[in-house]
């Protein structure tokens, strides 16, 4: 078999594959042209190519998180190698094993004015858990065991815990170099053992004695992938009766006995109850939460300590009330706590069951708060996720729709996903096509503004994207967020600085790129459009949803305000 004759190439495509890596994107280009024959040749590897390096970045991410495999990224060199920057952001801060692949020139031509060259080692900074510089001369065999050190290195930080990104750059002098016969030989691997981590049976104990009744216990989780093992044991957990557990709606934990919509349960509690419901002990699992509003009232709590769980290496004080760190990941640690205080399950404590009753009594007035609204973006949100078909997998860009989403009803969906790791809005349609991608249990459904489409018009462009993907796009003008946002709303340069006036040719660019286009200005059309949206299609499909953004704003105070006085 022919493959390219850059042997530290080959080698690259046989460690992405030893190290568990099935999906490459690949970026077009001149100098990572060797890499990317390596990679294609490959029988291990499957390649997608698409041509936006910051798109294929968020692509690959994607794909990452939907498979919780590591995917790599293959691009050349110069500004094309910067452009991933965004999604590998994202990545470090959701512990993601994304692997930035990138071509250089040798180290001699960097600064001599030559093109397509930057400084690229270190050029993403402290957002990638190591970063690698690959010298090729395969000549000295010092240099390729030295090569082949730095790359299993680099592999096993990106899947270890706290998983994330990592940075391998090679140097290529020639990059369209010869092809030349090559064998079955195979590049070495360096395998590791790491013991599992886990608490000892007296450890356990011990700390289910310190969580024990009296004491009021809230587990918040904020962004996971579904662990079946975790949702058993944070199940278990909510049964008990001092303990409480909130989850967000990038939880992806589901069970009847969670509390979910933390905003419409502390707007219906009032300020008030709110002192009288916070907890003496709060653990924390998962990545940042959305509400601010819930960071507002627990960092206000006078007397409370805050637990972390997580493989993180340094305190996360969200809260300004951090008191323990267990470096364990939560689905190791939640079981080990569900039966450590399973003999209080019997307990008098009457903490969740006094949520519970807010959650039903608060989900009660959102719904009637919600039927009593007009056409906005609240209620059309409301109304698409009920519509969804069971399975799929949901994406919610920043802004608006997240937050949205935190009021809305999910446990018939696969999963939810959001870019909330930097909680940018760009990426987030080149994101959720790469999880289609990965995907094939249902339709992939993304629910964005149409600021955050504007971002990543590029990603329409993409080849092969899965039939099964919808994009829905709350289109109200812009950044319709900054109209309800308290310190801009009242600005009169609102509209000029942060709303903008987007106007954005969605039926036009449906059209140009092999999507079918549907629109909707009521209710009425969005059941009909719906009701086609997620019937049979042979291509990918855009909704347009029109609301008017003064409206919308104007809609989250008036439920908030329903929510608060209990109609």
């Amino acid at each position: 078999m022919k493959n390219t004759d850059k042997e530290i190439c080959r080698d690259i495509a046989q460690l992405l594959a030893a190290y568990g890596v099935e999906d490459v994107v690949l970026c077009p280009g001149s100098r990572n042209a060797p890499l990317s024959l390596a990679v294609s040749r490959s029988e291990e590897l499957n390649h997608r190519v698409v041509i936006d390096e910051r798109s294929a970045a968020f692509v690959a991410l994607g794909i990452s998180v939907q498979t919780l495999r590591p995917v790599a990224i293959v691009v050349t060199s110069g500004s094309a190698f910067l452009d991933t920057a965004p999604a590998v952001a994202e990545a470090y801060y959701r512990q993601v094993p994304l692997i930035v692949v990138s071509a250089d020139r040798p180290a001699h031509m960097i600064d001599q004015n030559d093109s397509q060259t930057i400084r690229q080692p270190g050029a993403l900074g402290n957002v990638v858990k190591t970063c690698v510089d690959l010298a090729l001369d395969y000549g000295v065999e010092s240099l390729r065991l030295k090569n082949n050190r730095l790359l299993n290195d680099a592999l096993q930080t990106a899947i270890t815990g706290p998983k994330g990104p990592v940075h391998i750059n090679l140097q290529l002098d020639v990059p369209l170099g010869n092809e030349v016969e090559v064998g079955d030989e195979h590049a070495r691997k360096i395998d590791v053992v790491m013991p599992a981590r886990e608490l000892t049976t007296q450890a356990a104990r011990a700390i289910g004695r310190e969580l024990a009744p009296p004491r009021r216990v809230m587990i918040l989780a904020g962004g996971l992938n579904p662990d079946k093992r975790l949702n058993r044991a944070i199940d278990r957990l909510a049964a008990i009766p001092n303990v409480a557990v909130v989850a967000e709606a990038q939880s992806n934990l589901h069970s009847t006995r969670l509390l979910t919509g933390i905003d419409r349960l502390l707007a219906y509690m009032g300020p008030e109850r709110e002192s009288g419901m916070l907890p003496d002990v709060l653990i924390t699992i998962g990545g940042s939460v959305v509400s601010d509003r819930l960071k507002r009232w627990l960092r206000g709590a006078e007397r409370m300590e805050h637990w972390q769980v997580d493989e993180l290496s340094h305190a996360v004080d969200t809260y300004g009330h951090l008191s323990h760190r267990i470096e364990m990941a939560p689905e190791t640690f939640m079981p080990q706590l569900a039966s450590a205080m399973q003999p209080f399950g019997k307990s008098d404590n009457d903490y969740a069951e006094t949520w519970r009753t807010i959650d039903r009594e608060s989900r009660k007035a959102s719904n009637a708060a919600i039927a009593s609204l007009d056409w906005c973006g609240l209620k059309a949100f409301d109304a698409i996720v009920d519509i969804i078909p069971d399975k799929a997998n949901l994406h919610v860009s920043n802004g608006m729709a997240i937050r949205y989403a935190q009021l809305s009803r999910y446990a018939h969906l696969h999963r939810i996903d959001s870019n909330r790791g930097v909680s940018g809005i760009d990426g987030s349609t080149s994101t959720a096509i790469g999880a289609s991608m990965a995907y094939a249990g249902g339709p992939t459904v993304l629910i964005t503004g149409d600021m955050s489409a504007q971002y990543d018009l590029g990603a329409l462009a993409i080849d092969d994207i899965p039939t099964q993907f919808r994009m829905i796009v709350l289109s109200n003008g812009g950044g319709a967020i900054f109209n309800w946002v308290k310190t801009t709303r009242s600005k009169p340069e609102t509209k000029e600085l942060y709303v903008g006036d987007v106007r954005l040719p969605l039926q036009e660019l449906s059209k140009a790129y092999g999507f079918r286009y549907y629109r909707a200005e009521n209710m009425d059309q969005l059941r009909d459009a719906c009701a086609s949206l997620f019937g049979p299609q042979r291509c990918p499909a855009i909704l347009e949803v029109v609301t008017d953004a003064e409206t919308d704003a104007e809609a989250m105070d008036k439920y908030i305000e329903q929510i608060k006085n209990h109609i």
